[in-house]
């Protein structure tokens, strides 16, 4: 799906994001609407890995 870029205070990190789908019953799912709760790094690899844009309140979020 592409990667993700997260600057943290000490350090950068890129997340590769990889996309799967699958019929097994050990996967966890949310709804959508609950991103919001997630941390701004999670945030990013999440909406990236469903093609959502960030908003830009989500874009300059800290962690």
């Amino acid at each position: 799906m592409g990667e993700v870029e997260h600057v943290f205070t000490h350090f950068a990190l890129t997340l590769t994001i990889w996309r799967g789908e699958g019929s097994g019953g050990d996967l966890i799912w949310s709804p959508r609407g609950d991103l919001a709760a997630l941390p701004s790094v999670f945030l990013k690899a999440a909406r990236a890995g469903l093609g959502v844009e960030l908003s830009p309140d989500e874009a300059g979020r800290k962690s």
